[in-house]
């Protein structure tokens, strides 16, 4: 396949060993190609340190040098290899408009008019090209062939049930820290007595389930991401099929630790409002 350097960026290509293409790479004399493991396997298990040298099998007399290696799924059993487009080496062999070849142009576009825009390629494209070729624009991502959002029911079921625990365990943090609350009457009426004023009662009361579910949600964060991030995990997630090394989203850690700490706000409001009415005398007397 030939390629240009951000097509590693586009797809999420991670290289294992070696360097992916540099816009130097273009000033080669001998191509600089990107393999998978199964390439290597028909090179004898060569080592990419030692860049090892293959000829063409499509341009007679041209020797390419392996540079990198790139992260395949074990079920990528067949030898395959990137090299650049527009090189010093591969200009006399580009393939011309009426050998058969397609080609393909993938560029980032934002979502907003996606369909528009990609109309407007393809048009642009075929007007400067000429003659009998045919250019077809569309999207490669899943909502290119659906409408809508493709994993909407699929986000409102695991909202749903988000939502089901969230309110479950609110309930039970409620409990404890009512039972919590009831426990340290004495205690609050002797903070009370010797001079703490409501407010900090109630801070104090509202601040312990704040920060133990936000501690807690800090940690779910973690475990989620640490689990997402295995390699094992994400080939049971994806069928073995190679994603690329994508971060644990932003949106999904602050979700998760915002509702932690907003269902500890609501847990501890209403012990923190029993505290602040118990009475001093009585609470000595508890």
């Amino acid at each position: 396949m030939t390629v240009d350097p951000p097509w590693a960026e586009i797809h999420r290509l991670r290289i294992a060993a070696g360097d992916w293409f540099s816009e130097s790479d273009r000033d080669r004399l001998a191509p600089a190609i990107v393999v998978n493991q199964a390439f290597l396997d028909r090179l004898g298990g060569a080592d990419v340190v030692t860049h090892p040298t293959v000829r063409m099998p499509s341009t007679p007399g041209v020797t390419a040098v392996v540079i990198g290696q790139y992260v395949s799924s074990e079920y990528d059993t067949d030898p395959m290899f990137y090299q650049l487009a527009n090189s010093v080496a591969t200009a006399s062999v580009t393939p011309g408009a009426d050998d058969g070849n397609q080609r393909t142009f993938e560029v980032w576009i934002p979502e907003h008019g996606a369909k528009a825009l990609a109309n407007r390629i393809a048009s642009d494209a075929e007007r400067a090209v000429g003659g009998d070729v045919s250019v077809d624009a569309g999207r490669m991502d899943a909502a290119g062939s659906v409408d809508g959002d493709p994993l909407g029911a699929m986000r409102y079921v695991i909202a749903g049930v988000a939502v089901l625990v969230l309110v479950l365990g609110g309930l039970g943090l409620l409990n404890v820290s009512l039972v919590s609350v009831r426990q340290r009457i004495r205690e609050i009426g002797i903070r009370r007595g010797v001079g703490a004023s409501a407010g900090r009662i109630f801070v104090a009361v509202l601040l312990e389930n704040v920060l133990g579910t936000a501690v807690a949600g800090g940690i779910g964060v973690m475990i989620g991401a640490a689990v997402l991030g295995n390699d094992t995990v994400r080939g049971l997630i994806t069928s073995g099929v190679e994603v690329g090394g994508a971060p644990f989203p932003l949106e999904a850690a602050l979700i998760g630790v915002g509702s932690a700490v907003f269902v500890g706000a609501l847990a501890g409001f209403l012990p923190a409002v029993l505290a602040v009415r118990v009475k001093v005398i009585d609470a000595i007397r508890y």
